[in-house]
């Protein structure tokens, strides 16, 4: 082989090489730089995603809840009248059901509380500034009274024309002896359901302080504490109330008038409710400053906040399908 043919098969010089790694480490810089902007917008996006998911369920979970606000089931509601009776209470005596006299008396199917109200005492985590809702009404299955739980509380409606009082509220099948339409069988009961919703401070008290949707429960005598969505932040609520007695709303307000014998200063009139939301990330973002404000119905808006938290509000209406429909 010639010495000219050995110099025309030789490799790369150095400064070629040195020019190829330059080149492809610059390559490789920008990708990496590229993946890292992707990686954190996405990972950005997803924080809002779930922001976002975390207010249409907290939404759908109260809207839900008020949807069968007063069911008391075979009940006959309008011969009775309204009562307030503690939330906390947990006996099936201090709950607002009483059979006995010309008039039975039962529970107001909603209740509210806005900041400056004398708070349920069962509440100990509550953020300040943020309403509280009340839902009374029984399950929507009906058991027979050999199914009963120990501790929970029964609404027993007569199907039989020959029973008085017409209902019976108790724990025990001694307690609920009403009979169902052949008038020999016990008639079925619904255990009675007490539900508090309210914003707390933090999910877990004891590791964070993240601002979260809980529900308060009545459950086979005790009180229950549930965590249901995090990064809720606030709680507003308007009452419709009916003004009238035909069971549509006539106008919104966010407690009652005060003025006596008005139809508006009575919880029984409630027949729909607006439920303002402020979420925000459960995570604090990048490079954000909040500077928005929010619409919170009656109530007016909040913000700016001016932190690194991401925020949105949600509002829904919801009709009291029970209260209403029996006035229609």
């Amino acid at each position: 082989m010639s010495h000219r043919h050995r110099e025309s098969i030789g490799g790369f010089s150095l400064v070629e090489i040195m020019v190829a790694m330059a080149v492809g480490l610059g390559l490789l810089a920008a990708v990496t730089a590229l993946f890292g902007s992707t990686s954190q917008a996405r990972t950005e996006m997803a924080k809002v995603g779930r922001m976002f998911e975390n207010g249409r369920y907290a939404q759908d979970l109260l809207t839900e809840d008020l949807h069968l606000a007063g069911f008391f089931g075979e009940l006959p509601i309008l011969t009775t009248s309204p009562t307030m009776p503690d939330p906390c209470a947990t006996s099936a005596d201090s709950l607002g059901w009483n059979a006995a006299g010309a008039v039975p008396s039962v529970p107001v199917p909603i209740l509210g509380y806005r900041e400056g109200d004398a708070m349920p005492s069962c509440l100990q985590d509550r953020k300040s500034g943020t309403d509280v809702l009340v839902i009374r009404r029984v399950s929507t299955t009906a058991v027979a009274t050999t199914a009963l739980q120990e501790g929970g509380v029964y609404l027993q409606t007569s199907r039989c024309a020959d029973d008085l009082p017409s209902f019976a509220f108790g724990t025990t099948a001694a307690e609920l002896t009403l009979r169902a339409s052949d008038c020999s069988q016990p008639a079925p009961v619904r255990e009675g359901v007490v539900r508090l919703f309210y914003v707390s401070r933090c999910n877990d008290c004891s590791r964070d302080a993240i601002p979260t949707l809980k529900r308060l429960d009545l459950r086979r005598g005790q009180l229950i504490v549930t965590p249901l969505v995090e990064g809720i932040e606030d709680l507003r609520i308007d009452y419709g109330f009916d003004v009238d007695n035909d069971g549509t709303t006539d106008g919104y307000a966010r407690a009652l008038s005060g003025l006596a014998g008005a139809a508006d200063n009575s919880w029984a009139n409630v027949m729909a409710a607006r439920v303002h939301l402020l979420v925000r990330t459960s995570e604090l973002p990048a490079g954000h400053t909040d500077t928005a404000t929010y619409a919170m119905g009656l109530s007016g808006a909040l913000g700016p906040f001016n932190d690194g938290w991401k925020r949105t509000a949600f509002a829904a209406t919801a009709r009291l399908i029970n209260p209403a429909g029996r006035r229609e």
